[in-house]
């Protein structure tokens, strides 16, 4: 009697250990002796304690994944990892409460977007690296587990635990390209002018226009218009583009501004032809300049619009009417 008594004081003193004894109860059995019993309990209690790994415990959360840079951790755990195709990926299954032998843990993370590789062996740290190939958004089961946690006869593999994640990989870095630069200007005092370019790259593109070097003020578009030039509008004009993957500036196109007074504009040559007209205009360089036709000398249509690039120009001209005999006149402003 005395040593059963004995015996239930012993196993008084590990129950705080019951949590873990679940694993063990082969270990146990309804026959032999009440110390037999105890030690046998005790001894795996204690084989236990000093092999069981918290992955397999209540205690034991997936924290989602950490971005890793220069072998450390950048940031917090989340649920939602971002990368970019073309650029190397590191990533890390974050565990909470991820305890001791992380010889014995193992990790996953599946499926994974192409190019990505993680390493689901006992013993590897959990870590996502590659290049991704394949932009887009990826929905992932996150898994970790440790081959030392002890299951039921009915289940004989290790339990790990498992959390939901998502891998988002942008596409490939497009920094902005100028395949169209503003063109050099001149222009008469009082007139409009108007510079523009054209650029590409990943959306959305910014536009800041700089004047002899300077950012002109709410200057943020693709054009750059002006109502009525004067002659502090002179100068050389460039526009820096930029998105989340670069920066370019365009080469400077200069706006020269011109007194009327003393602009010489020549119409010196027209041949019509069935439906156009051969014209050839003179006058200052990079002057956009306007054809006009008439066959009565009172209505003006205006029939082409063009720049004299230097300083002569010379081309066909479509005609809306016809025949296309009549006359003709040049300007520099409607």
């Amino acid at each position: 009697m005395k040593r059963h008594r004995l015996a239930s004081l012993a196993l008084a003193a590990v129950l705080p250990w019951l949590p873990l004894v679940r694993c063990l109860a082969p270990v146990a059995t309804a026959s032999g002796a009440p110390w037999a019993v105890v030690l046998r309990w005790a001894a795996g209690i204690a084989a236990l304690a000093g092999s069981c790994h918290t992955l397999s415990a209540a205690s034991a959360t997936l924290s989602g994944l950490t971005r890793y840079a220069n072998n450390q951790p950048s940031g917090n755990p989340t649920n939602v990892a971002s990368g970019r195709v073309g650029v190397p990926f590191t990533w890390r299954v974050t565990v909470k409460d991820a305890g001791v032998n992380p010889e014995s843990s193992f990790y996953d993370c599946r499926p994974l977007p192409p190019g990505l590789t993680i390493n689901t062996n006992a013993g590897a740290t959990g870590m996502i690296t590659g290049t991704p190939t394949t932009s887009g958004t990826f929905p992932v089961t996150l898994v970790a587990g440790n081959t030392l946690f002890i299951t039921p006869a009915t289940a004989p593999n290790p339990t790990p635990i498992t959390s939901s994640a998502t891998i988002v990989i942008a596409p490939p870095p497009q920094p902005p390209t100028i395949w169209s630069p503003p063109a050099p200007l001149a222009v008469v005092t009082g007139a409009s002018a108007l510079l523009d370019v054209s650029a590409e790259g990943a959306a959305p593109l910014r536009f800041q226009w700089l004047h002899d070097g300077s950012a002109l003020s709410g200057a943020t578009n693709a054009t750059l218009e002006f109502a009525r030039v004067d002659s502090t509008n002179t100068g050389s004009y460039s526009v820096k583009v930029s998105n989340a993957d670069g920066t370019v500036t365009s080469p400077a196109a200069t706006l020269t501004v011109l007194d009327p007074a003393v602009v010489q504009l020549r119409l010196t040559r027209i041949t019509p032809l069935t439906n156009s007209s051969l014209c050839t205009i003179t006058g200052p360089t990079n002057l956009v300049c306007i054809v006009w036709f008439s066959s009565n000398l009172s209505d003006w249509l205006p029939i082409a619009t063009n720049q004299l690039t230097n300083g002569i120009l010379s081309d066909h001209f479509a005609h809306p009417k016809s025949p296309v005999s009549g006359y003709y006149r040049v300007s520099n402003q409607p």
